[in-house]
């Protein structure tokens, strides 16, 4: 029986084995793996400009307001989503309802209410 293997084959399993242990789930990295078609893809992906209108929010200050899943400013009793954009997120959303427009500065002002139940 032969308890060592022939001395050719003893630097082949050895490399194996150095291999598998310098292997690191951390060296291989997303950027690596990722198909260079899908970088160009996304580049290419633009995202229109958000629709950013003037609100009284429950008789308060005017404020800009980012509207959400909307494509043009809202009409008089039309309720939409919208977030403030002093936050930079859409966490903060809520549900409005335009009671009327008015003219400020020469932009249109739109008072608004939470309390979309009422009409």
């Amino acid at each position: 029986m032969i308890k060592n293997p022939p001395v050719g084959l003893c630097g082949v399993v050895n490399s194996v084995k150095a291999e598998r242990r310098s292997f690191s789930a951390f060296v291989h990295r997303k950027e690596e793996s990722m198909k260079p078609g899908k970088v160009s893809k996304d580049e290419t992906k633009t995202k229109p400009d958000p629709i950013i209108i003037r609100a009284r929010i429950n008789s308060g200050n005017p404020e800009p307001i980012r509207m959400l899943q909307a494509s043009k400013e809202p009409e008089l009793g039309e309720i939409f989503r919208g977030v403030p954009t002093r936050f930079k997120t859409n966490l903060f959303r809520k549900t409005f309802r335009v009671e009327s427009i008015s003219k400020e500065k020469g932009r249109n002002v739109f008072h608004c209410t939470t309390d979309i139940t009422g009409r």
